[in-house]
């Protein structure tokens, strides 16, 4: 969930980190390196496809009686056998994050859509006017994927959008949800939008324990807690589930980096 606008402050006003914040100080780059540099391959890659099928259009006429027989295997032999299908290669995005973007933008919806049904909201808002066809359908699909998810567990939530601060560890978050599984045990489900699932989502869900702990402790997440994920690549749903055990590590993990970002912060200061 969002920061609050006005971001997070303790009880005596003053400003303090959210749980993002101070995740993402010590966030390892190279998983994000590596995706910049295969959307730009594949970006390049995407170019240099559509200007042979050019070249190729222009310049198979001159020496085939039969031009469309001759493009289409020069489309199967050089640029790939699955394009022969559509005619044509498809032209390259304007920017290499467009078709990344896009992406991003049907798992938005569905995960608007499974906040807005949480909450009793109709999920038809969740759509954009004029947003393609293709990205509703994942999104639809995806949000499908949670409803099957939740009937199939049992899984009940109580709360959802709770904006919390830690007087004791100096800190807020907002948590997704709450709620009760199948054996009566509180849980934290929390969703994500993403290529994969991070060291960092299960650090986070540390997080929301200790605030859960600190302010709501008859809501304490003693049963674990679900991490839902919506692909950023074609919106498909998954489930992960980490128990008490884990959650506990998680805990000590975030409270470790959180001091460690007041000393960041004091170095940070000395220096200037």
């Amino acid at each position: 969930m969002p920061t609050p606008r006005q971001g997070y402050r303790g009880a005596d006003g003053r400003s303090i980190p959210g749980t993002t914040t101070v995740i993402s100080r010590y966030r390892d780059s190279g998983a994000l390196l590596r995706w910049n540099y295969g959307q730009g391959r594949e970006h390049e890659a995407m170019h240099w496809r559509r200007r042979a099928y050019d070249a190729g259009a222009e310049l198979i006429p001159l020496y085939s009686p039969d031009t469309q027989i001759a493009l289409d295997a020069f489309v199967g032999l050089f640029i790939g056998p699955d394009w022969r299908k559509e005619g044509q290669p498809p032209a390259a995005p304007e920017s290499a994050f467009d078709t990344a973007e896009k992406a991003a933008e049907a798992g938005t919806i569905a995960h608007e859509m499974i906040e807005r049904h949480v909450k009793g909201q109709d999920i038809e808002e969740a759509i954009p006017p004029g947003t393609d066809p293709l990205v509703v359908k994942r999104g639809r699909n995806a949000f499908k994927q949670f409803l099957s998810w939740r009937d199939s567990t049992g899984i009940r939530i109580t709360h959802t959008e709770m904006p919390l601060r830690s007087e004791l560890h100096r800190f807020g978050g907002t948590i997704d949800a709450l709620g009760i599984d199948g054996t009566d045990a509180r849980i934290l489900v929390d969703w994500k939008t993403s290529k994969g699932v991070y060291l960092d989502h299960l650090i986070q869900l540390g997080a929301y324990a200790t605030l859960i702990d600190e302010n709501l402790p008859d809501l304490s997440p003693r049963g674990g807690a679900h991490l839902l994920r919506i692909s950023r690549e074609n919106a498909t749903f998954s489930h992960y589930f980490y128990g008490p055990d884990v959650i506990e590590k998680a805990k000590r993990n975030f409270i470790k980096r959180r001091e460690l970002w007041d000393l960041d912060e004091d170095l940070t200061k000395a220096m200037k």
